[in-house]
């Protein structure tokens, strides 16, 4: 399945100062706590997958990971997808995703 997509990225984790899982070492990706809780914001600008439009669409993740480092331990993400637009005077509304 093919995937063209335009979005913002906003992303935290509970890692002290920069989150050591965006340097893709494996030697570096080591949580500073033990664990790692994290939220991402998707802002869809436009994208397509398939035969989908996926614009103007937000979706929320959040994972948490056991640690002490991202390959070490599995994780359930739960995903929030908006079914409406995130223009600022739509009430958008969710479906919760989750796998686990």
């Amino acid at each position: 399945m093919a995937w063209d997509l335009r979005a913002q990225l906003l992303e935290t984790c509970s890692c002290n100062m920069l989150c050591p899982c965006w340097y893709g070492v494996r030697e570096l990706m080591v949580m500073d706590r033990g664990w790692c809780t994290t939220t991402q914001w998707y802002l869809i600008e436009n994208g397509r997958s398939a035969e989908v439009d996926l614009g103007e669409r937000t979706v929320v993740l959040t994972m948490d990971f056991p640690g002490p480092t991202l390959f070490d331990s599995e994780t359930a993400p739960v995903a929030f997808i908006s079914t409406m637009a995130h223009r600022p005077s739509s009430a958008a509304s969710w479906r919760r995703s989750s796998r686990g």
